[in-house]
């Protein structure tokens, strides 16, 4: 009960004030202030729930898969997906991204296969088209073989003229040389593929057909390993960036929240547990308190797209639920051409695409007279205040006309 005490007093103000989801968020996030040990004891446990499930196949020949892993692994392979889908696109792949993005699942699936891709799109220079068909040395053959099923007789050797061009061309004669050298001064050579019987005995004959067990990733492991030989490892993971917002209490005490961006408030063991193995590149620590120069482009610099997203996570729109770094950033004051610094961090704020487009086609009015605090008229002249403590909505009244009047923007 005290605990529960605890999150209700540290929530209560928010009350009215956050949308559903942020409000619930919050209240995760609080949970796991005051209750951390439990909390990291229950995520253990949900540990043994974790699993790859696939359904049954659509008439189109399509399946759906289901996972529940760590959040870290997840991550991960969608950063792969995502890397390979971008890979079939530079190599001239006109399906849109998701299909491309599907297509890769297949390739991971062939773990051979997917090591050349990535050694071939890293390093092309490496990869020699003239070494993935050279002979082999004599005794050293790939067991890859083209043709049709090789057929023993009764003696048990294979049957098949010695002219072939294949890559066994010639073994039978070896092997039958070897048997007939009594002084054993020619040592055997290899007869060929290893022979598995075929399911039915063919219509006149009194054997199973054999045929050659094929290998087809062989050749294609053994030039990708080549290559990634000489490759430098880290250069065949994806990238992947996890935004973690830590408080200083945690970093003190060494079990707390995290808040995890696209995840939600964690608890930090968890986020321990992910990192484990991992190549982390630590980021400098970013001002948030003072803006970067402003530009006269419509277009956002990456710098700036980035420090907004670190500095307001979530929508500007009163009681939206929308968060993180793919919301759009709109110009509080429309961007007009000719002026100069309109793209900067006080002129910008961050809106899910369907409030973007209220503000920009519909009948809804912002104004931002400070950074983070923006204000909203509705169509029917009711004005919202939204800051870092919430929405506030101050009614249509004279109050709520003066305060959005005082807002208007002022142009040199």
């Amino acid at each position: 009960m005290e605990q529960a005490g605890l999150v209700d007093a540290a929530v209560a103000d928010y009350v009215g004030r956050l949308g559903r989801a942020a409000l619930m968020r919050l209240v995760e996030a609080k949970i796991i202030e005051v209750d951390a040990d439990r909390i990291a004891a229950e995520a253990e446990r949900r540990q043994r729930e974790k699993g790859v499930w696939v359904g049954q196949a659509t008439e189109h020949g399509c399946k759906t898969v289901f996972a529940r892993a760590d959040a870290c692994d997840v991550i991960w392979f969608d950063a792969m997906v995502d890397r390979f889908a971008d890979l079939l696109g530079r190599r001239g792949d006109d399906r849109t991204k998701d299909e491309r993005r599907a297509a890769a699942i297949g390739i991971l699936a062939n773990p051979a296969y997917a090591l050349r891709l990535l050694a071939e799109d890293e390093a092309p220079s490496l990869f020699d088209p003239a070494l993935d068909d050279e002979e082999l040395p004599e005794g050293d053959h790939d067991p890859v073989v083209e043709g049709l099923p090789v057929e023993s007789g009764a003696d048990g050797r294979v049957d098949g003229p010695s002219t072939s061009s294949g890559p066994w061309a010639g073994s039978s004669d070896r092997a039958e040389s070897a048997t007939d050298d009594p002084a054993g001064e020619h040592p055997a050579q290899p007869a060929g593929p290893e022979l598995v019987e075929g399911p039915e005995t063919q219509p006149g004959r009194d054997h199973p057909v054999r045929y050659p067990r094929f290998d087809h990733d062989h050749n294609l492991a053994r030039a990708a390993i080549r290559a990634i030989s000489q490759l430098d490892p880290a250069k065949l993971r994806p990238d992947a960036t996890l935004y973690l917002h830590i408080a200083h209490e945690t970093l003190q005490h060494g079990l707390g929240v995290v808040r995890v961006e696209d995840i939600g408030p964690v608890v930090s063991s968890l986020v321990a547990d992910w990192l484990h193995g991992c190549q982390v590149t630590v980021k400098p620590v970013i001002d948030l308190n003072a803006d970067l120069l402003p530009v006269d482009a419509y277009e956002i610099p990456r710098p700036m797209r980035e420090r907004m997203f670190l500095k307001r996570p979530g929508s500007d729109f009163p009681f939206s639920t929308s968060t993180g770094p793919h919301l759009d950033l709109d110009h509080s004051d429309p961007y007009r051409p000719g002026r100069t610094g309109q793209t900067r961090e006080n002129n910008l704020g961050p809106e899910a695409r369907p409030e973007h487009r209220v503000i920009t086609h519909g009948l809804w009015n912002r104004r931002q007279p400070e950074p983070g605090t923006v204000l909203f008229r509705a169509p029917y002249g009711r004005v919202f205040l939204v800051n870092s403590t919430g929405a506030h909505d101050l009614g249509e009244g004279p109050f709520a006309h003066h305060i959005w009047q005082a807002a208007a923007p002022t142009h040199d």
